[in-house]
């Protein structure tokens, strides 16, 4: 999934396990829209709208939640549509729709490890991320340096990791060190 898949869509979902890069594709996505908002998931909408007020820089004389929810989803109504709000690492997708009911006119980006899509109203984009294939695993552990692409101990590397994106990325930079090979990264590992 390339950050074009998200594009166009008001609402999108990325999901996927531990080490995909959901967190680093939702960066690159917002780091590409003038404005945009960042929080975390949380166990209920109220409690994600709270996390945004403080990131808005919302204040409330009441301290009571419902209230400070309330003021982050009249900010959200009052926003343009050009806004991008980001909720990293929910963990339940039967929150996603009404979250999206409280966004207003915000676009928003979701990451998840949740992979229950059949929940999502069929107005939210989801995509699905999976580890990489064994080719791509060891094109991206190349990356840094092309010095050490023909060695089959690459493929090694890229499975002792399970082909996460993430890992493979670092990994890569490790390779591109002066003297290291992959052989020597194998046996470090």
């Amino acid at each position: 999934v390339h950050t074009q898949a998200v594009e166009g869509h008001r609402f999108a979902v990325i999901s996927g396990g531990p080490g995909t890069g959901k967190s680093q594709l939702a960066a690159e996505y917002d780091n590409g829209v003038e404005k945009g908002v960042w929080t975390t998931g949380g166990d209920s909408v109220d409690q994600m709208l709270v996390s945004l007020a403080g990131v808005l820089g919302i204040t409330q004389a009441s301290s009571e939640s419902k209230s400070i929810a309330e003021g982050a989803r009249l900010a959200l109504a009052r926003m343009d549509s050009d806004v991008l709000w980001v909720v990293d690492d929910l963990r339940d997708l039967g929150l996603v729709n009404e979250l999206v009911n409280s966004a207003g006119q915000a676009r928003v980006l979701i990451t998840t490890r949740d992979s229950r899509h059949h929940l999502l109203d069929p107005m939210v984009s989801y995509h699905h991320l999976n580890v990489l294939l064994p080719g791509p695993a060891t094109q991206l552990l190349c990356s840094r340096n092309q010095t050490h692409c023909g060695d089959p101990v690459l493929e090694e590397i890229a499975e002792s990791v399970g082909r996460l994106p993430l890992a493979l990325e670092m990994l890569s930079i490790r390779l591109a060190q002066p003297l290291q090979n992959p052989a020597g990264l194998l046996e470090e590992m």
